[in-house]
C-alpha cells in the first residue's frame, strides 16, 4: 500500500507540473502566429504576466520545488489568473492577440481547478 500511495502522489505531482506546462507552451505557440505588424509585444507581456504568477502561486520554477501536494492543490484551487495591466496593443492590427479572447489567462483558471480536483478524487481513492 505504502508503494501504492507513493506511485499515486509522484503521478499527482507529474500531472500538475504537465497541465502548468501545458498552459505555458499553448501562449508561447501563439507567438509567432499572433503578432501584428507593427512587431507588438504583448504576447511576451503576456507569457511573462503568466510565468510570475505561476511563480507566484508556488506552482512553476524553484519555488515549486519541495511543495506537498496538498499545498499545491490549494495553490491551484485558489488560483485567479489576470491579463497584466501593461496589455495595451500597438493598435489592435489584424494579427494582433488582442483579437483572440481565447487566448485570455483567465481561461486557464477552470482547467486547473478540474486538474485539482480530478487529483484529489484519485488521491481520496486510497484509503488506508
Amino acid at each position: 500500500m505504502p508503494a501504492a500511495m507513493d506511485k499515486t502522489l509522484f503521478q499527482a505531482l507529474q500531472d500538475i507540473k504537465k497541465n502548468v506546462e501545458h498552459m505555458i507552451d499553448d501562449q508561447v505557440k501563439r507567438r509567432p502566429n499572433l503578432h501584428c505588424e507593427a512587431n507588438c509585444t504583448v504576447i511576451y507581456r503576456r507569457i511573462f504576466s503568466l510565468l510570475e504568477q505561476l511563480e507566484g502561486y508556488k506552482l512553476w520554477s524553484k519555488v515549486s520545488d519541495g511543495q506537498s501536494l496538498e499545498s499545491m492543490l490549494r495553490s491551484m484551487e485558489g488560483i485567479r489568473l489576470h491579463e497584466p495591466s501593461d496589455i495595451n496593443a500597438c493598435g489592435g492590427g489584424r494579427l494582433c492577440v488582442k483579437n483572440s479572447p481565447s487566448g485570455e489567462l483567465s481561461c486557464y483558471v477552470a482547467g486547473i481547478l478540474r486538474e485539482a480536483f480530478k487529483i484529489r478524487r484519485s488521491v481520496e481513492k486510497l484509503e488506508l
